[in-house]
């Protein structure tokens, strides 16, 4: 049981690429969305609460295929997105 407060902290990975499906939890916050990388790669991700990107403004980035930077971590239910930049 010690070792669990031992464990590092999971790495932030970044990647850059199109958003291609937007799951909106409320006007000011995403709840998921899909990007497809630059390689081509299809990634979901679930949308921390902390990140400040509307979906409104997700979505015009969707409509344009105008890309997007996700920076994330590995969680237990999938990769989650903690920062969105355009």
């Amino acid at each position: 049981m010690l070792l669990v407060g031992c464990q590092a902290p999971p790495q932030a990975r970044a990647v850059r690429g199109v958003i291609t499906d937007l799951r909106p939890r409320d006007i000011a916050h995403a709840d998921a969305i899909k990007l497809q990388t630059e390689s081509g790669q299809v990634i979901d991700f679930k949308v921390a609460d902390s990140v400040q990107f509307p979906p409104g403004h997700l979505r015009e980035h969707m409509v344009f295929a105008q890309p997007v930077t996700v920076t994330y971590v590995d969680g237990p239910q999938g990769p989650l997105a903690t920062e969105i930049t355009d």
